[in-house]
């Protein structure tokens, strides 16, 4: 990528996980790359300037953004999760998932779209959740939902500016923490396997190579659109992802 060429990218959640590999995958092609998370995570990549933050706070993301100046893509992996039955979730940890989830989208997007010209584009997070149904999650699925709205009515509003917005639901992701989970029970890691079309769990390069083309000229011309990279889950039978036993 030449100089010209090279982008400036903020990533929300860039410490672990898709977060990571996004952060990875856009610094290999040359772009300059911010990375905010809660903690710097030990391992960092050459190049990227790691700032520590927080996306629900808004004078905090005004102030991250405003030093970085001229914007050409933001990522939002930042996100958090709380599984219980909604009749005993407590409304405020309802509310935290849904103040990191979405309204950090939110400021984020908003605030990243400020300092962006014309050939911005912004990628947020979903989820396969945000499709259908499972117990256990509501504020999440509840979050990641409005995310894919957003995602939409955002896209609508920016077109004109030349600001793109779309969105990826991931399926299951093979992340530091999902395998430390699957390692300790292989059953659960079969019944992934057969719920998922595809056969197996998608590693966390790949949803950060479709960010990066999200973010790209070669998808200049797509806004408003949520790509799901789940090995086929949202195209077969839903039943199978585990919605009737209660699966993530």
């Amino acid at each position: 990528m030449t100089a010209e060429q090279a982008r400036t990218v903020l990533v929300t959640g860039g410490a672990s996980g898709i977060g990571a590999a996004c952060v990875a995958s856009l610094a290999a092609r040359g772009d300059q790359v911010f990375c905010v998370d809660r903690e710097i995570p030990e391992r960092t990549v050459a190049g990227v300037e790691y700032r520590r933050g927080d996306v629900t706070d808004e004078a905090g993301v005004r102030e991250l953004i405003d030093g970085i100046g001229t914007l050409h893509g933001l990522v939002t992996c930042a996100g958090i999760t709380h599984r219980e039955p909604a009749l005993s979730l407590a409304m405020s940890d309802f509310q935290r998932v849904l103040d990191v989830n979405l309204r950090g989208t939110f400021l984020c997007a908003r605030t990243a779209a400020e300092a962006m010209t014309e050939g911005g584009s912004i990628v947020t997070i979903a989820s396969m959740l945000s499709h259908y149904g499972t117990p256990n999650l509501a504020a999440y699925s509840a979050a990641k939902g409005g995310v894919l709205a957003l995602t939409r009515v955002l896209a609508v509003e920016w077109a004109s500016a030349g600001i793109r917005v779309n969105s990826i639901s991931p399926g299951y992701v093979r992340t530091e923490f999902m395998a430390g989970v699957l390692e300790r029970n292989p059953e659960y890691a079969e019944q992934i396997r057969a719920r998922t079309p595809g056969g197996r769990l998608a590693e966390p390069e790949e949803v950060a190579e479709t960010a990066a083309w999200l973010l790209g000229t070669g998808s200049g011309f797509v806004t408003g659109q949520d790509i799901a990279v789940d090995g086929g889950i949202l195209a077969g039978d839903r039943r199978l992802a585990g919605v009737a036993k209660g699966g993530v």
